[in-house]
């Protein structure tokens, strides 16, 4: 519009002045304001009319309200200018917020979520393959697939030349898988963790409690360990009708499925500084006790015994291999079991080797590099335990494992005080000569798992003592 002085006055425009009067000003910017500041609009008509008649403190006012409203009306002109030069852009804009909203909630939700399955498995870039001939193994190079590292060990051949499966389940894998899907590892509990495998507490669909072993988190996935538990569970299942091996049911690769035991080990119970539970047990405890720890080894070397050898060796009695449960203790973990081989030619089962092991709970033979094994070995160890049971600790507790190593191979099994011993009752005697016998350094002539359970067994008769 144009008004007398002039001068072209552009509406919202903060720097046009004229020499009008004021109430002739305000009318003609009111008729340009903004539909949205009516309300305003309608205080300032009132306002210009007042301003008609002014007075002199009237005129100061108006002065004072004319800079405020034409500084309000510069400001809504500039936004919606603003607005309609950001109005094409909004689109992109209000996706890019979207995706910058998505980016912050997953990177605020995912730390939360538990890993499926962490592990990474990976082929190396050297694995063995077992060729035509059994005397030779090949190696060949193969391309690698993913980051991490699987094991350079295969599957071989269960027979090696003339010594045989004495049965066909020795090598007769048959996995339950299914099942395993099936489980919520997310509602399971972890208990604890051994060299091969974690322990967890898990639920069963019926609402019972049971322990599921995976591989532990620290191993990759090689052909090597899932060999051994294939072992273990294969012992477990031949060796069910035993009441004092756990049972399993089911397994796959490399877990399995067993009791749950929920007293700990009998190693536990010896680090235990107050003795809480040893310290409770009688005579006849410790002899009832031995005879049921005698029992596990016995019945493992008497499943499948066939020509006068056990067919398998359990190769790592110790004590925290013998679990409570249900009253009385079960022997564990066969993943280090031995299958025993026959030779048909010779009449008689085949030895196996290994290299020097180590440890402070194994035999003579075993300290040996490259020795001849056999299930004998497992006699010794016991024995191991049998002095735990009387002297309610682990056996060369605070010396160098050198230095235990040196004294079995030498004949110097851990030793009772003379003092102790003649403190035993004829109960407790019962149980030392049983150590006594598994502590004969010579393999051959060691007594069997078998003879010592029936002795243990006898004495058990004698005093009038339960099984169980």
């Amino acid at each position: 519009p144009t008004v007398d002085c002039g001068t072209t006055v552009q509406p919202y425009q903060s720097d046009v002045f004229c020499d009008i009067p004021h109430f002739q000003f305000w009318p003609l910017l009111l008729k340009t304001s903004s539909q949205a500041d009516q309300k305003q609009h309608s205080i300032m008509r009132k306002r210009a009319v007042r301003d008609r008649h002014p007075s002199e403190v009237t005129r100061k006012e108006n002065d004072k309200i004319h800079h405020r409203t034409q500084k309000s009306h510069s400001s809504i002109y500039c936004l919606n200018r603003l607005g309609r030069n950001i109005r094409p852009v909004l689109p992109l804009v209000s996706k890019v917020l979207a995706i910058v909203l998505l980016l912050f909630c997953l990177w605020k939700i995912l730390p939360d979520l538990p890993a499926v399955h962490p592990r990474i498995i990976q082929i190396n870039d050297r694995y063995i393959l077992q060729p035509e001939s059994i005397e030779e193994i090949t190696y060949r190079t193969v391309e690698p697939l993913l980051q991490g590292e699987i094991g350079r060990y295969s599957r071989h051949q269960f027979d090696k030349g003339d010594c045989k499966a004495m049965h066909q389940w020795q090598d007769e894998y048959i996995p339950v898988c299914n099942p395993f899907h099936e489980i919520d590892m997310y509602d399971s509990t972890y208990l604890a963790s051994g060299f091969w495998r974690n322990v967890w507490r898990m639920r069963d669909g019926d609402g019972s409690l049971a322990a599921i072993k995976t591989l532990a988190w620290n191993r990759n996935f090689t052909l090597f360990d899932q060999n051994n538990h294939m072992k273990d569970a294969i012992a477990y299942s031949v060796l069910q009708s035993s009441e004092f091996i756990p049972n399993i049911y089911g397994y796959c690769s490399n877990s399995a499925v067993f009791d749950l035991a929920d007293g700990g080990t009998f190693e536990e119970m010896l680090k235990d500084k107050k003795k809480e539970v040893i310290k409770k047990w009688k005579p006849k405890d410790k002899l009832r006790y031995a005879w049921q720890m005698t029992k596990a080894v016995s019945d493992i070397h008497s499943v499948g015994n066939v020509y006068n050898s056990a067919c398998i060796s359990h190769t790592d009695i110790k004590s925290n291999q013998y679990l409570w449960m249900d009253g009385m203790f079960k022997l564990n973990d066969l993943n280090r079991a031995e299958f025993i081989r026959y030779n048909e030619k010779e009449k008689k089962a085949c030895a196996w080797h290994e290299s020097k092991n180590f440890g402070k709970s194994r035999s003579p033979e075993e300290y040996t590099e490259d020795a001849d094994l056999n299930e004998q070995l497992d006699v010794y160890s016991l024995g191991n335990v049998l002095w735990s049971i009387l002297m309610e600790k682990k056996v060369f507790r605070g010396v160098e494992d050198e230095k235990t190593m040196e004294l079995v191979k030498t004949g110097h099994p851990p030793e009772i005080p003379e003092d102790v011993l003649i403190s035993y009752s004829a109960m407790e005697e019962a149980v030392v000569h049983a150590m006594q016998m598994c502590f004969v350094a010579n393999p051959k002539e060691r007594p069997t798992a078998m003879k010592v359970e029936k002795y243990l067994h006898r004495k058990l008769t004698k005093f009038g003592v339960s099984e169980l």
